[in-house]
């Protein structure tokens, strides 16, 4: 399998179709986002039942996909390595079951985002093409917690319910500076616009000789006139699997996330077995679903 830039995994995530100009609280959180199986186990996919087949489930040392049933509702659960890596993603994603989208499920059935379940998505051969459902997953279908880390920063995007917005924040050390960013967009669903989220940010610069503190700057004390606008988008459904590749409407403006060139964040060095030329000639023994 190619591995895939953490970079591009930020921006292809289904839930990141913001502009860090957007909402807070709350919320529980219906599934634990903590990196393991649901239940512990991938001895029965964690489903209470059914007869379908396993061939997308899987686990190795890089990424583990299961199937998982709750109160009724199909998931598709996805875990990439664990919280202590550079880069880490745990989220669950409704299937599109009984709308008619891929009726072959011989490769499991349709995950609430948009693609076309071609060769080159099968065998994981160009994860950057659009048909692979680069940024059109259901942002209402879905619960996703993201870890980024890369020297002195690190971000965490956490989504822990349904119809809730996400919590961003950001940590950035370096020598005699600390940045805490916090942007919480959880106080409105993907039907409100209006409801405006929290942004705190901190920052401290201490003497590189005494550590004591020179200066500190808190955006809801010194912010002075500030114009925030996070959290205050929304999401209208789409025409794909389980109303997947809808359209966003921002306040403040716009971003289109369906025009992205998804391979322009490929690392070569990172993709060794491409070399980010997705020519067809490298083949994955693992095949991936829809």
């Amino acid at each position: 399998m190619a591995s895939i830039n953490k970079r591009a995994l930020l921006f292809m995530s289904p839930m990141c179709l913001f502009s860090i100009t957007m909402a807070p609280p709350t919320s529980h959180a219906e599934f634990e986002l903590n990196f393991l199986p649901h239940n512990g186990s991938l001895s029965d996919g964690g489903r209470s039942g059914g007869d379908r087949g396993q061939d997308w489930e899987f686990s190795d040392e890089d990424i583990t996909q299961e199937m998982v049933i709750e109160d009724g509702e199909e998931y598709y659960h996805v875990i990439i390595k664990d919280q202590y890596q550079d880069f880490a993603m745990d989220f669950y994603i409704k299937t599109a079951s009984g709308n008619g989208f891929y009726p072959d499920r011989s490769t499991g059935p349709a995950s609430s985002s948009y693609g076309d379940g071609g060769p080159d998505l099968r065998n994981f051969e160009n994860p950057f093409l659009f048909e692979s459902g680069n940024g059109t997953g259901n942002p209402e279908r879905m619960y996703m917690r993201m870890i980024v880390k890369d020297g002195q920063i690190e971000q965490e995007f956490l989504k822990a319910t349904l119809t809730q917005k996400p919590i961003i924040t950001q940590t950035v050390i370096g020598t005699g500076f600390r940045d805490d960013t916090v942007i919480n967009m959880s106080n409105s669903n993907y039907g409100q616009i209006n409801n405006t989220g929290s942004v705190d940010i901190n920052t401290v610069v201490s003497d590189l000789d005494s550590s004591a503190v020179v200066s500190e700057f808190n955006l809801n004390r010194n912010g002075g006139q500030t114009d925030i606008n996070a959290g205050e988008f929304t999401y209208a459904s789409g025409t794909g699997p389980g109303e997947s590749f809808g359209t966003y409407d921002y306040s403040g403006g716009g971003y289109d996330v369906y025009s992205v060139d998804w391979v322009e964040f490929c690392e070569p060095s990172q993709n060794p077995q491409h070399n980010c030329n997705f020519d067809g000639s490298g083949r994955s023994s693992r095949h991936g679903t829809h």
